[in-house]
């Protein structure tokens, strides 16, 4: 074994740490570059599919207060219809594969505030795991958010004045607590104490709305059942894909049932004997189940394949998801 000079030994033992040393500070560099990435894609992007590939079930949950599978679809929505203009992202802590990070953001029903938020690495990708706590919560600019949303929903102005005066019975604090772990329950009984009628409208709106092609009679039937329900179960109605799909099928579970069926043939490439069997399993179902089943598209993906006619070639992957009754509303909907 050839000797090696010991001056030469540390020289190369002092290069060998400062190339992991630069190695450290690259890898570093690119997961800040990412989680920032990250940060911006949940708050400023628009791409539903975000909700999937930059966040964790734990988020998800948190910010629609609705549990799989429903806080997907809720999610999709929150993401499409976002009014956050910009985030600066700050303070970024990495440590293995977690870290936090400070933003700030512009726009939307938090503008000028400050939160912190958590991260965790999942194979290599940086997702948002769970709004950690404010740091500055600007009241003035939830306040004009939250009664500009009122006015954009088709609220009247006094409508969005008495929204504004219930929420100032919160304190910043209550607020806080309220947007970290419960907005829906806090928050939905404002609009139906504010604006009854343009909660009922909206809800009415969804049914009829032509792509899904319910009769009339259906679309009447609720409007009369929502004006009979008192206002806290009409929050529950508003809140709950469960409680508003209840009302549809106590107006006639048969058309939904048809409902379903024209969209299986039109969307899943199903024959009619197929589409029998997937509507067979939703009919043996408790509406809640049924309705649970229908959201849930790893169980609803497994019960069209097990009833695909196996001599039917596969089309799988070219399938349009099925429209869903409650999609499009302009309610944030949650779960039982």
């Amino acid at each position: 074994m050839k000797h090696v000079p010991r001056a030469r030994f540390w020289l190369v033992l002092i290069l060998l740490l400062v190339g992991l040393f630069v190695l450290q500070r690259f890898c570093a560099t690119g997961d800040r570059a990412e989680i920032e990435r990250t940060v911006e894609a949940v708050t400023v992007g628009k791409k539903p599919s975000h909700c999937e590939t930059r966040t964790t079930p734990r988020y998800l949950v948190q910010i629609t207060g609705a549990k799989p599978p429903f806080a997907d679809d809720i999610c999709e929505r929150e993401f499409a219809e976002s009014r956050t203009r910009s985030v600066q992202t700050s303070e970024i802590e990495i440590d293995g594969d977690e870290a936090t990070a400070v933003m700030t953001l512009r726009g939307g029903s938090l503008d000028g505030s400050r939160l912190v938020v958590k991260l965790v690495d999942a194979g290599g990708d940086w997702r948002m795991d769970r709004l950690v706590s404010f740091r500055h919560f600007d009241r003035p600019g939830f306040d004009r958010s939250y009664r500009r949303e009122f006015l954009e929903f088709g609220s009247p102005a006094r409508s969005a004045d008495c929204a504004i005066r219930r929420s100032r019975r919160l304190s910043n604090a209550e607020i806080e607590h309220a947007i970290l772990y419960e907005a829906r329950r806090v928050f939905a009984p404002i609009p139906v104490a504010c604006d009854r009628d343009g909660v009922e409208r909206s809800l009415v709106g969804s049914i009829a709305d032509p792509q899904f092609d319910l009769p009339q009679r259906v679309v009447r039937c609720a409007a009369d059942e929502m004006k009979t329900l008192s206002d806290p179960e009409l929050v529950r109605v508003e809140r709950s894909f469960i409680a508003y799909g209840e009302v549809l099928y106590r107006c006639d579970r048969n058309a939904i049932f048809a409902y379903m069926g024209r969209e299986l043939e039109a969307t899943q490439d199903l024959d009619p004997a197929a589409t029998r069997c997937v509507l067979q399993v939703f009919r043996s179902r408790s509406v809640p189940a049924a309705i649970r089943l229908s959201y849930d598209e790893d169980a609803y993906d497994s019960l069209i394949d097990r009833c695909r006619d196996v001599r039917v070639p596969s089309f799988r992957g070219q399938r349009r998801p099925a429209r869903r009754l409650g999609e499009g509303t302009l309610v944030e909907m949650t779960d039982s």
